[in-house]
């Protein structure tokens, strides 16, 4: 919990406080356009382990698991974060497209299950928001929530120290 607290502490300026959170997948759909699949495509095991990480979360109650299968309409929306996939060498759609698709499972009561994206994910997250019992509470939402912010803190000193590095 020290951790918690610390990050809370940090960032405490940087948080975007809700009345009422949209789901994972409302705001996903906010960010870029999706095209749906048939879950069939996708290989049995594969469904399977997406369903026994649901199961595992602490808030799972033995509700029905309604996994959805979408992938991202490459277009002006979506074009950093197919610019991230490729840079990254992201191959998650081979076993199942001919071209790369950013890839994205998600169930509408436990949120987002797989996003090929970081960048994508983390976006989420950040604009899902935090309601004020999330932060009272200190759930589940406010831990995701700060270590979003606090990848992309790391990741852009990283990215900035690399640029210093490499134009010394």
């Amino acid at each position: 919990m020290d951790r918690l607290n610390y990050l809370l502490k940090k960032y405490r300026d940087r948080l975007i406080i809700i009345e009422e959170k949209k789901s994972d997948l409302e705001v996903l759909r906010d960010l870029v356009d999706l095209r749906e699949w048939d879950l069939s495509i996708l290989a049995p095991v594969q469904r399977e382990i997406f369903e026994n990480n649901i199961r595992l979360q602490p808030e799972y109650r033995g509700e029905a698991i309604n996994l959805h299968l979408f992938t991202v309409v490459e277009n002006a929306k979506s074009r950093l974060y197919y610019e991230e996939i490729l840079a990254l060498g992201r191959n998650m759609y081979l076993p199942y497209f001919d071209e790369p698709k950013i890839m994205v499972i998600g169930d509408e009561t436990f949120g987002l299950q797989e996003v090929d994206s970081n960048l994508l994910y983390q976006g989420c997250i950040l604009l899902r928001g935090l309601t004020l019992s999330d932060i009272e509470e200190k759930d589940v939402y406010l831990m995701h929530y700060l270590a979003a912010i606090d990848s992309w803190e790391t990741s852009q000193e990283e990215s900035s120290a690399k640029e210093i590095i490499f134009f010394k």
